[in-house]
This record gives C-alpha cells, structure tokens and sequence, in this order.
C-alpha cells in the first residue's frame, strides 16, 4: 500500500517538472540581432580596431514589398560603429547607443579588412572563439579594401545586403565553385600543423558584391591572394570539388574554345619520408557544354589544358 502511495506522488510530481517553462527567456523584440560584423583598423589611430555592426530594421522589412523601401537595401538596414582598443570594448561602446541588448545568434557573416587580415586577425579570433552566441557555422570572409563596404553596399536584388552575401556563398558553394570555408573550420586550420587556412575574399564596387577568390593565410597572417580560376584548381586538389566549367583554348587553325563541366575528379597524394616532396595525380571526368568549331578532337583536350593551363598556377 505504501509502494503505491509512492508510485501515485511520483506520477504526480514528475509531470510538473515540465512545466517548469522557459524561466531565463528573452523575447527576440528585446534583442538587437546583428547581421553581420565587419572589423577594420581605425583610420584615426592604427592601433585600435573600427567594428561595424549591420542591424535590421523589422518594421522597414516588413513594409518594403515592391515599395520606396524595397528598392534600396539601406533602407533597411542600420549600420552602428564603434572604434576601441579591443572588439569587446567597440561592442560595450555600442550597446550604450542601443535602445536592446546586442545579439550575436543571427550573424551570418564576418568581414575582415585586409589591412586587419594583414596584419593578423588573432587578436579578433579570440572573442568570437569565446562568445557563446556566435555560431561556428557562421562565414569569415576578408574583403579588399574595408570590410565595413561589405555592410554598407546594397545589391538591389535584396532587402538585406547580408542575405545576398549569404546567398551568394550558398549557391556558389552548393554548386562547388566557392570553398565552404566556414568560422569553425578556420578555427582549426589556424592550429594545425598540417594546413594552412585561407578565407574567400570580396571586392565591392559601389554596390556591385563580387567574389574575388581566396585570402591565403600563413597561421592568422593574409600573405597573399589567389583569384578564381587558381581557386578552382586549388578546390579540385584539396577538397574534390569541380569548380567552375573550363575553358581550353586551341590556337591552330584560329582562336576556338571548348567549354568542360567537371562531373567528379578523383586524387591521389603521396608523401616520400623524410623530404617535402608530395605528388599528385588526379583524375578528371567532365561533359562538353560547348565548343565553337567541329575540328576539335576530343583526345587531345588534357594534353591541352593540363600543358598551357594547369602548369601556369
């Protein structure tokens, strides 16, 4: 009798540890969700950082459909900054600037100016690393010039710049022409012994966002930067990745061109012990999409491309 006294409370007293609720919640209207971060150097004292924030102004978004509004992605969108010694003092310098608590669960996108990738971007890795908003998924990219230019162009296909930024990196990734190179993987190249990180690189023209190829980095140092075609060659070795379709040149008998899509490319390394020397064959199967003359012959299509193309990178 008494065991099923306690088996009655328990059944009773269980069910209501779930409806305990949400106790620390935080209604999203009482939030100001930024975007996108862009971290530059501050043109007035070099020794400190310019963080911009892009926010989204809801009720503009809501209204935009085919209106004034909507033509312009400014419109809809606030750019705030700060300039400070660290990125957490920009942040607290906004915050008082700020009618809502500062929110970093919707960021999508983080644009670094080169002088900043330049110079070395481990003194920014290091909050973002730590801020548990701040989504390992989200993309790191660097941009020619400021990164702030990223946030304050407005491509006319959208409302929000940073979601045609987002869209661009998601199709060109989901059709192998973009490296997915997300915060999380970048984390990890930084500290490998093995590999060397590199980030996709932009240039903006007026509002015109274009990708540029990569930023290739030596530990959290931008020594370089490769453009897309080199990119793609570089994707097809390290990640088995297509690219974007090539274009082989025939110089005899005229200027015709063959167009190939890479269907898969299979690659081998192999390492000899005890010296730097690694050696790759690859393997390559593709589709014609277009060719401008008849007198192409299939056959010598690799001699060609791998003879005047892929020994130039």
């Amino acid at each position: 009798m008494r065991f099923k006294k306690i088996i009655i409370c328990l059944l009773i007293i269980l069910p209501l540890l779930c409806l305990t609720g949400c106790w620390d919640r935080k209604e999203i209207e009482e939030r100001t969700a930024a975007l996108a971060i862009a971290v530059d150097k501050d043109p007035d004292n070099p020794k400190q950082y310019k963080v911009s924030i892009q926010i989204a102004i809801p009720f503009k978004v809501a209204g935009s459909t085919g209106g004034a509004e909507g033509k312009d992605g400014k419109q809809t969108v606030q750019v705030v900054s700060a300039t400070g010694r660290t990125l957490n003092e920009c942040f607290q310098k906004m915050q008082r600037r700020l009618n809502e608590e500062l929110f970093f669960g919707h960021t999508r996108i983080i644009a670094i100016g080169e002088a900043v990738a330049k110079e070395g971007i481990q003194p920014i890795l290091d909050p973002f690393r730590r801020q548990p908003d701040i989504r390992r998924l989200l993309w790191p990219v660097v941009v020619k010039g400021e990164g702030v230019d990223l946030l304050t162009a407005a491509p006319p296909l959208t409302q929000i710049p940073t979601v045609f930024t987002m869209r661009l990196l998601q199709s060109g990734i989901s059709m192998e022409r973009i490296p997915n190179m997300i915060l999380g993987d970048f984390l990890i190249d930084v500290v490998s012994p093995n590999r060397q990180p590199f980030l996709n690189y932009f240039h903006i023209d007026k509002n015109e966002v274009q990708w540029a190829g990569i930023a290739l980095f030596k530990e959290d140092r931008m020594i370089g930067q490769l453009g897309p075609k080199p990119t793609w060659d570089l994707m097809r070795v390290r990640e088995n990745r297509n690219g974007e379709e090539l274009l082989v040149e025939f110089e005899d008998g005229g200027f015709v061109f063959l167009t190939l899509e890479m269907i898969r490319e299979r690659n081998k390394v192999s390492y000899d012990n005890g010296k730097l020397v690694i050696r790759t064959s690859m393997e390559m199967e593709g589709q014609v999409n277009e060719k401008t003359t008849e007198k192409i012959c299939l056959p010598l299509i690799s001699s060609v491309y791998w003879n005047r193309k892929w020994r130039k990178y």
